[in-house]
């Protein structure tokens, strides 16, 4: 459905008096081209005043471009290279009407970033430039790299271009004055009297709903001008980052090219999963050319597809007189809409259970609110009296969210103090249960009380058949009347797609906790994409068994663990992102076969999922548990059911224990106090079991390779990120002669740990405490607007990885360390977490 479009907008005289003077044609230059070829509907070359100035004169240059396209020709982007030992840049021309942005942060190392735009059609001469001459043979080593070209309704294809491969003369260029401009110069330049009212508006992340959102409003203050055009472009030429925690939205708001089907389609506008290098989209020319477009009167005509639409679900949040309490099991279909808020539970009915062969449908941009439990640590723990949504093994979730309007599940806003004191009326860790899915796929025992089921009739619903007949079931472990698993890995519980859950889990007791989403013996037709947990109390997903497969999952804020997994699960999992709380928080990675409180860590089904593409983010200062005596105050975080601070300090990134196997490839793990911790079983079960484990090594075994692990400053002593995290010296081999290939460290003087990363085969690097190589994320500890991307050119970019699985789950293009593509050469690439989840704010209620 096509959004209305909006009257013609206020533009400032000189952009306008700018265009009108192009369009009048009386600037627009047309001087021979000389070499440059004629025939082709764009050619771009080079033009100098002088080809054979002295040492120590001044030349122009210029960036030509002859266009023969229909229309004109309204923005060009691209380098320009020079040899910095025989030319000094100086700057551009200050008097052009159309803008020339130029990313200078290179130009020491002779690399110069340019883009000009203009919607009247820029003249022949799009950038005009002064340099300096250091030695005489400069012309050699100049060319120019186009990145893209645009006009009002196209992009110009590259390959339809030509790109001259040297410069040439022209006399009638002259020397500019050369000034040096930044977006905020042309702000004022082109717009004076909007730039005056620049950053007024209160700082937002990317993506964020702000009310009446349009397309092509990067700056939020409702309207398409220049000051739009102009962050836009900042971007485009990596200026400035996308992410800076300003009155912008460059992800959704300024990313409009390509169109791909309208503000209706899927993808959003300006992703093209197509394009391999940068398959979910970037800020480029094209972008600001549409946005430079919409900024002059008429240029939201409704020919112009996308720009200046109401951005989907940027409208108001449904009123106080929109909520609808649900405290009834949901036991028939039942549909939620974006236009209500939906309250799970309230005083009189904690759990809501989805049963009986039912389907719970959410639309995209909906909102479900979990009924707040106590805030008291004590009898029953927190959470006490708290709304959970339980989706039980004959019901249904189909939770189909959009990029551009994310299901939301948090909790209703608690009108008293917190647990920790965190103020009324503010939402903290565990102020609702958490969202609870329980499927029919295999799992592995846990305890003395799980049973074989027996024969049992099959439940139909629709065309899903779901049986658990004659296989293991467990009784969820803070609720007996809830069971999970059974004999179906191909079992379905539905969908769960651009969903966030906040503020999840509860402490039931010191072992007993729930998590902010969980999956208990759910099977591999159960659809998880693009989801985000939290602020967990506990886990920020745990999976109990099964065969669940899981994509684009982001975990933020978790007090325990935040991919955690036991009783066989056998998944596969892909994009996995997790950034730490620097207060509080565990590991990135917990895995177990068998739990280890008790039973038999050689249970089977044995946990094995194939897992690729991993970033964990750990901690500004990370700290590692040594002893009771010891422990830093800091870590005395993660508080018990009865409100006891426990041992939380761990902040390892990957945990291997209770004979678990698995496959893990393409991972990075920033700032962690333990990088990799590999440990036997405690109370006698099976010392040297997680040994054989890594001895079989894949695909039945235990193995972890391609990536690179740093530390960050760590109170005390620098560690090596490869140091055993845990106080009992549980190391596998400690009391054998070997661990599967490895020496034990009572033959060498080291760990397992350390051994297994020296080993070449494994291609893991390590980066101990303050090691700049070791920093190669471009922002990842900022809570606010993150930038998880690896920066360009840094040590993950260079290590070698590994090529996923083409089997139609895996993104067999994913040839790259960790969970998001690396920045292109201008950060402008938008990596898939930004535009659906949520950043946070404060350490108390996140």
């Amino acid at each position: 459905m096509q959004v209305s479009k909006n009257p013609a907008r206020p533009a400032t005289a000189l952009w306008i008096a700018a265009v009108a003077a192009l369009v009048g044609g009386c600037s627009r230059e047309e001087t021979s081209l000389g070499p440059l070829d004629q025939a082709a509907p764009l050619s771009i070359g080079l033009e100098l005043n002088r080809a054979l100035a002295p040492v120590g004169d001044t030349v122009a240059l210029s960036v030509r471009a002859d266009a023969k396209l229909g229309e004109p020709l309204q923005g060009l982007q691209g380098y320009l290279r020079f040899n910095p030992s025989q030319l000094v840049y100086l700057g551009q021309a200050g008097d052009a009407s159309y803008m020339t942005l130029i990313n200078e942060h290179a130009a020491g190392r002779g690399e110069l970033r340019l883009i000009s735009v203009s919607p009247a059609g820029l003249p022949a001469r799009t950038a005009v430039l002064a340099f300096q001459v250091k030695a005489p043979n400069y012309r050699e080593g100049l060319r120019y790299e186009l990145e893209g070209a645009g006009t009002r309704h196209s992009a110009v294809a590259v390959k339809s271009v030509k790109v001259a491969a040297h410069p040439v003369e022209a006399v009638d260029l002259t020397v500019p004055a050369a000034v040096h401009l930044t977006a905020a110069d042309w702000s004022k330049r082109l717009a004076p009297e909007l730039a005056q009212r620049a950053g007024r508006v209160t700082p937002n992340s990317p993506g964020q709903y702000a009310q009446n959102l349009k397309y092509g409003d990067v700056t939020l203050d409702g309207n398409i001008n220049v000051l739009d055009v102009v962050n836009d472009a900042n971007v485009s030429v990596g200026i400035s980052t996308m992410f800076d925690p300003g009155n912008k939205d460059e992800v959704i708001a300024g990313n409009v090219r390509p169109v791909n089907g309208g503000t209706g389609g899927t993808p959003r506008p300006g992703v093209t999963p197509t394009n391999l290098i940068n398959p979910d989209g970037a800020i480029d020319v094209q972008d600001v050319v549409a946005i430079a477009n919409g900024s002059l009167p008429g240029g939201c005509a409704p020919a112009t597809p996308v720009m200046c639409d109401l951005i989907p679900g940027r409208e108001p949040l449904p009123g106080a007189g929109a909520r609808v309490v649900i405290n009834a099991d949901i036991t028939a279909d039942r549909h939620l809409v974006k236009d209500t808020v939906y309250q799970i539970g309230d005083s009189t009915k904690g759990p809501i259970y989805v049963r009986n062969g039912a389907t719970l449908t959410i639309d995209p941009g909906t909102r479900i609110e979990g009924w707040y439990g106590t805030g008291v640590f004590g009898s029953g723990g927190v959470g006490q009296g708290q709304g959970i949504l339980q989706i039980r093994r004959d019901g249904f979730i189909v939770a189909k969210g959009t990029a551009l309007q994310p299901i939301v599940f948090t909790c209703v806003l608690p009108p008293f103090v917190g647990p920790r004191g965190e103020p009324a009326n503010t939402r903290w860790p565990g102020c609702w249960g958490g969202l609870a899915i329980a499927g029919n796929a295999t799992i592995n025992a846990d305890s003395p009380g799980s049973i074989a089921l027996g024969p049992s009739p099959l439940v139909m619903t629709g065309s899903i058949t779901r049986s658990s007949g004659g296989c293991i079931q467990e009784s969820e472990e803070t609720d007996a009347t809830t069971q999970y698993g059974g004999c179906n890995d191909a079992d379905s519980s539905g969908v769960l797609m651009y969903v966030r859950g906040e503020y999840g889990g509860s402490r039931v007791t010191t072992t007993q906790e729930r998590n902010g989403i969980w999956f208990q013996g759910v099977g591999n037709h159960t659809i998880v994409d693009y989801v985000q947990s939290h602020a967990s109390l506990d886990d920020a997903f745990e999976f109990f068994g099964g065969t669940v497969n899981i994509k684009h999952m982001v975990a933020t804020g978790a007090e325990d663990d935040n991919f955690d997994w036991v009783l066989g699960w056998r998944g596969k999992g892909q994009f996995l992102m997790e950034q730490s709380d620097s207060t509080d928080g565990d590991r990135c990675m917990e895995a177990d076969n068998n739990g280890i409180d008790a039973g038999d860590p050689n249970r089977t089904p044995r946990s094995n999922p194939t897992i690729f593409n991993i970033t964990c983010v750990g901690k500004a200062a990370p700290i590692r548990w040594t002893s009771t005596a010891g422990l830093p105050g800091t870590c005395l975080t993660q508080l018990n059911s009865s409100g006891v601070a426990g041992q939380n300090c761990v902040n390892a990134a990957f945990e291997f224990r209770q004979n678990t196997a698995g496959t893990v490839r393409n991972f990075l793990a920033y700032r962690f106090a333990v990088g990799l911790d590999m440990d036997a079983n405690t109370g006698g079960l099976d010392p040297t079991g997680l040994c054989t484990q890594i001895t079989n090594g894949p695909p039945t075994g235990l193995s972890f390779r391609n990536g690179a692990i740093s530390v960050g400053p760590t109170p005390g002593a620098g560690l090596n990120p490869s140091t055993d995290g845990d106080p009992d010296g549980s190391d596998p081999g400690s009391a054998a002669a070997a661990c599967g290939p490895y020496l034990a460290p009572a033959f060498t003087g080291s760990n397992l740990e350390a051994l297994y990363i020296a080993d070449t085969t494994n291609h893991i690097s390590s980066f101990a405490a303050g090691d700049v190589n070791g920093d190669y994320l471009i922002d990842p500890l900022n809570v606010l607007v993150p930038d998880f991307r690896p920066k360009a050119g840094s040590a993950p970019t260079t290590l070698p990885a590994v090529t996923p699985p083409n089997d139609g789950f895996f993104d067999p293009n994913a040839v790259y360390l960790g969970a998001v593509p690396p920045a292109n050469g201008t950060n402008s690439n938008v990596p898939w977490y930004s535009g659906w989840t949520r950043g946070w704010t404060t350490a108390t209620t996140k």
